[in-house]
């Protein structure tokens, strides 16, 4: 199901609802095939998932508000919250794999258009900030089903912010540049409730700046040409 609701607060901003949710009972995987097994009938399933009904139950639901909103004829303003969960069975060789996972998030970002040091520019700033979090539990796989045999039991979480800038820069009528930088810091923690193989519990942090530059040509309306440098 996916739904989207638009509503002008007035002639300078709106309010848009997203909705998308999912339900899938029952999703099969056939597995993957070797050379011999998918000359010999491409259609089969692998033997390993035949063995243990390889397959996911997944419900996913997602709920985002954005408001937009111009200050002026030439700034911008936008700020988006969402929020989403998911559940998750999932039979895989020798595992079954069972998880729910909670989202949430938001982002703000201003936009200017305008002419600076003698150019057509138009600027974007932005932060926006993440959560996410897995309660994942594995049991052996029997049959297709969640065995007694605990394999693996724990929490996972991931936060992630971010801050970003981006100009897109007119030069003339046809050459036309992009220069952006971005800094993202992202901390992962695992909270281990299985410590017969040890405990896991630990987090690991990462931080970086990252840029991007590009280069549009249009020799004619129809037709652009472009060069892009860009880290991730």
């Amino acid at each position: 199901m996916i739904g989207k609701l638009r509503y002008d607060l007035d002639d300078a901003s709106d309010l848009t609802l997203l909705l998308n949710a999912v339900h899938s009972p029952e999703l099969k995987d056939p597995g993957g095939l070797t050379l011999r097994q998918a000359k010999s009938d491409p259609r089969q399933a692998a033997p390993l998932s035949l063995r243990f009904y390889t397959g996911e139950n997944v419900s996913d639901g997602r709920l985002a508000l954005l408001y937009r909103r111009a200050l002026t004829p030439t700034q911008n303003v936008e700020a988006v919250g969402y929020g989403g969960l998911r559940e998750l069975d999932n039979a895989i060789p020798f595992r079954f794999i069972e998880f729910d996972r909670e989202v949430f998030g938001g982002r703000v970002q201003y936009d200017i258009t305008g002419e600076m040091l003698g150019t057509m520019q138009q600027l974007f700033t932005g932060v926006d900030v993440q959560h996410q979090n897995d309660d994942r539990r594995n049991l052996d796989n029997v049959g297709g089903s969640p065995g007694n045999t605990l394999l693996l039991d724990q929490d996972e979480q991931v936060t992630a912010l971010g801050a970003y800038l981006q100009d897109d820069i007119k030069l003339t009528d046809k050459w036309f540049v992009v220069a952006g930088g971005r800094y993202d810091f992202v901390r992962f923690q695992v909270d281990d409730h299985f410590v017969a193989d040890g405990d896991g519990t630990g987090s690991k942090t990462f931080h970086q700046m990252t840029g991007r530059l590009g280069l549009s040509y249009l020799p004619r309306p129809d037709v652009q040409l472009f060069a892009n440098v860009t880290q991730s």
